[in-house]
């Protein structure tokens, strides 16, 4: 009985995933503008400053982000992989849409490290890109400070 769930949800599961992928990220809301192409940055979290202090997390940790022409996004949180779309704009808006992770189990303190990180980077907000650095903002004085891979 257990195991005949358990293949249903993945099945579930494997079916949502197939129409986010078949789909894309499409900006069908907003048919008469015109196509939006993305930022093509890989990058890896070098900093986390929440209201103006740096996080310290239970552990070192260092979270990579890559941003792809397609509006689409992947990365690697502590334990978990993530992806999903997103949308920008000139005056640095930056929406995330479409999120998906991995649930793997961690022990501590890696559990609390990822999700600590994945806290702050769901309420992402804006961006700012300076050089080899890049902030996505989820408040005044909070960001997570990637440095970019160039």
């Amino acid at each position: 009985m257990k195991t005949t769930i358990l293949q249903s949800l993945f099945k579930i599961a494997l079916l949502l995933f197939g129409m986010v992928v078949g789909f894309g990220c499409d900006d069908s809301d907003n048919p008469g503008e015109r196509e939006q192409e993305g930022m093509d940055i890989s990058c890896q979290l070098v900093k986390t400053v929440e209201n103006g202090v740096e996080i310290e997390y239970p552990m070192e940790i260092a979270p990579s982000l890559t941003l792809k022409k397609d509006l689409t996004f992947e990365g690697n949180a502590v334990c978990n992989k993530f992806q999903g779309c997103y949308k920008y704009e000139d005056n640095g808006k930056f929406i995330i849409e479409d999120f998906m992770m991995t649930e793997l189990a961690c022990i501590s303190p890696y559990a609390e490290a990822d999700s600590m990180y994945i806290g702050y980077f769901g309420k992402i907000s804006s961006f700012k890109q300076d050089g080899e650095s890049i902030r996505f903002y989820f408040g005044e004085d909070s960001y997570l400070e990637y440095k970019v891979h160039l």
